[in-house]
């Protein structure tokens, strides 16, 4: 089952956001962290295979954040996930 509008999934008590869902080639992550995190963030396929990395320990402070992220024009149509990471914790969403 796809999820469709806003999602809303929790790292460590922390906040994210990825919209719009479904994505064309753009989307945007907000978040807020409640402390300085170093963070990964990965685009996976439905067989969990990394096809894209937006960054990787990228230090981040406690507060809110905003990314625009542009994917893989060359990718096809289908099911994804974004991975957001701090090393040991890991949230996932599925995006279509």
């Amino acid at each position: 089952m796809s999820i469709r509008g806003i999602v809303d999934f929790s790292l460590k008590g922390n906040s994210v956001l990825i919209y719009p869902n479904p994505i064309e080639n753009k989307a945007q992550l907000d978040y807020t962290l409640t402390a300085d995190e170093k963070l990964s963030l990965e685009l996976v396929n439905a067989s969990g295979k990394k096809v894209q990395t937006f960054f990787t320990n990228k230090n981040r402070s406690a507060g809110g954040h905003h990314e625009d992220m542009n994917l893989d024009a060359t990718l096809p149509a289908g099911n994804y996930m974004f991975v957001l990471f701090n090393g040991s914790k890991s949230g996932r969403v599925k995006i279509i």
